[in-house]
């Protein structure tokens, strides 16, 4: 597979059994049967709870209360599940700390005011507060990058691979309100 994932196989449930590339699978029944988790465009509908595509790894941790759980690692971030992968919930869309940023840009108008686009954990912005690693909030998932600010900062533009150019009117605190594609062959 492209990421060399295998088949996870659970030490504390070894009727759970994982594997993945694009997307995601799981058996409950030591492999006799498989089902897709969820199909990778229904991330983009339900960020919080839907997993992302192309897997990474699965992992098992056990946490101080003794409770097992699987941490789902894709292109969208990282997800746990406390239930054999029933419901996931995404923990890498707030305070992310890692990332391959594309493209980062400081507001010319409040210079606290960082974005920053990234390979499919999207378009993320975030306020510095001195030294402390800026928790960044993730706008909208994808591949964002070639960020920039217009009209002193009153205005914030990015784009996605394709030509796809999105446009911020409150940069700071909105989302989308603009759009359009470039055509070209090249």
């Amino acid at each position: 597979t492209p990421w060399d994932v295998r088949l996870f196989v659970s030490e504390h449930n070894p009727d759970l059994l994982l594997t993945g590339g694009v997307e995601a699978y799981r058996s409950l029944n030591e492999g006799t049967s498989w089902e897709k988790i969820n199909g990778w465009g229904e991330y983009y509908g339900d960020v919080n709870y839907k997993l992302h595509a192309d897997f990474m790894n699965f992992n098992e941790f056990t946490d101080q209360n003794g409770d097992n759980f699987v941490t789902i690692s894709n292109h969208g971030g990282l997800s746990i599940t406390y239930d054999n992968a029933i419901t996931n919930t995404n923990i890498g869309l707030y305070d992310l700390n890692v990332c391959q940023y594309y493209s980062v840009s400081t507001s010319p108008k409040n210079p606290k005011l960082v974005f920053a686009g990234s390979q499919d954990q999207g378009l993320q912005r975030g306020t510095l507060f001195g030294e402390a690693t800026a928790n960044f909030e993730q706008v909208i998932s994808g591949d964002y990058g070639h960020n920039t600010f217009t009209q002193k900062g009153e205005n914030f533009w990015t784009v996605y691979p394709g030509g796809w150019i999105s446009h911020y009117s409150d940069p700071a605190y909105g989302y989308l309100d603009a759009s359009y594609t470039l055509e070209s062959n090249n």
